[in-house]
């Protein structure tokens, strides 16, 4: 998962919802990184701000504290001379996450299959797989 810009191309990494539960088309709610100024995550309805992750401050989002190192899933936070993204990973690639952006911008995880309950929202953690333009 990667959300973010590529600075040379300007192509955006970003995670959007579905339309509803039945209709995979785009939804109104979208995760994006802000790369400009003290670069944030946001989660966005209709093009406004629903939620904020804070400014990255070196370590992790500022709005973010629940969010650290742990034995599940590695994040990282890139800014060099040709992109800008935030990411995360399962350290056990093997394995297989599925995280859900439905309408409510509450993210759900499900990580059953690591044999942990990570089912409780963080609401602008963007972590979905295959969503991004």
């Amino acid at each position: 998962m990667k959300v973010g810009r590529n600075i040379k191309t300007g192509m955006d990494w970003y995670v959007t919802s579905w339309k509803s539960p039945g209709d995979p088309s785009r939804g109104n709610i979208t995760g994006i990184l802000v790369p400009e100024g003290y670069p944030e995550l946001l989660l966005l309805e209709d093009s406004k701000p629903k939620h904020r992750a804070g400014p990255w401050n070196g370590l992790q989002f500022s709005g973010m504290p629940e969010v650290k190192p742990n034995p599940v899933y590695i994040f990282e936070f890139v800014y060099n001379d040709k992109e800008i993204y935030y990411t995360e990973q399962l350290h056990n690639s093997s394995r297989h996450w599925r995280v859900v952006l439905p309408q409510s911008g509450d993210i759900r995880m499900d990580a059953s299959e690591l044999g942990m309950n990570l089912s409780s929202t963080r609401k602008v953690t963007l972590v979905v797989f295959f969503f991004f333009n």
